[in-house]
């Protein structure tokens, strides 16, 4: 894996992204203390008093930042790491990795610093370019994949169906108990005691497996079960 030099590439900026995203960490916590605006009772009463456990906008602010981070940063690292397992060109995989962290460094620069729009927008739009690139690529190298597992799937369901049939070869071979029933009753006399259709396609069955003779009996005493019991019932 160490050997993937794209792999290198992108967990060279994966790290700085994560320690970007510890140092935004670290700044919302002293602009805490600098402002004294803390978020639990415990921490105001060790710093002033429960007057202190209130909202201030410069901490709102970085805690923007660090959610716009992980809203965009964790999405980014799994792309990167599927689009790694690609083979793609290094030089282009660099690229991406690289516009990508610092378009994110750039937005939390001006977002921090409160740089005059549009510069933010434009941060986080040139940083989404290679992550919808990433995706793009992905998608591509995996739909052949898909697709031959479609094309599997409706083969395998042609070869259930009889020739000419739209039912299952198991139902054209093997109709269902009702139909023998009403079949039966509008046979008169000696008709209804002839075998059913699935009892000749035992006989059928019972030709081709006639090399073993194990198969041979047991189809034969099935047959003649089915003999005695319609017999039974048209007597």
């Amino acid at each position: 894996m160490m050997e993937n030099k794209v792999f290198l590439s992108f967990t060279f900026y994966s790290t700085i992204l994560i320690l970007k995203m510890y140092v935004v960490a670290i700044i919302t916590g002293q602009v805490r203390l600098r402002k004294k605006a803390f978020a639990n009772p415990e921490d105001a009463l060790r710093n002033g008093g429960l007057q202190f456990c209130r909202e201030d906008p410069d901490v709102e602010r970085c805690l923007r930042a660090h959610r716009n981070d992980m809203e965009n940063i964790f999405p980014f690292l799994f792309l990167g790491a599927i689009y790694s397992l690609l083979d793609p060109s290094p030089t282009v995989a660099r690229i991406h990795f690289l516009i990508f962290c610092v378009g994110r460094i750039i937005h939390t620069i001006a977002y921090l610093l409160r740089l005059r729009a549009p510069t933010r927008s434009v941060a986080y739009s040139v940083a989404q370019l290679p992550c919808f690139s990433m995706a793009l690529q992905i998608l591509l190298a995996t739909t052949p994949y898909w697709t031959q597992l479609h094309a599997r799937s409706l083969t395998a369901g042609r070869t259930l169906l009889a020739p000419g049939s739209s039912q299952p070869a198991a139902a054209v071979a093997f109709p269902s108990q009702p139909h023998h029933s009403k079949m039966q009753s509008d046979m008169p006399g000696e008709a209804c005691r002839n075998p059913l259709p699935w009892t000749r396609s035992l006989d059928i069955f019972a030709g081709h497996s006639s090399g073993t003779s194990g198969k041979s009996k047991m189809l034969a005493q099935n047959r003649g079960f089915a003999d005695t019991v319609f017999s039974q019932r048209t007597v």
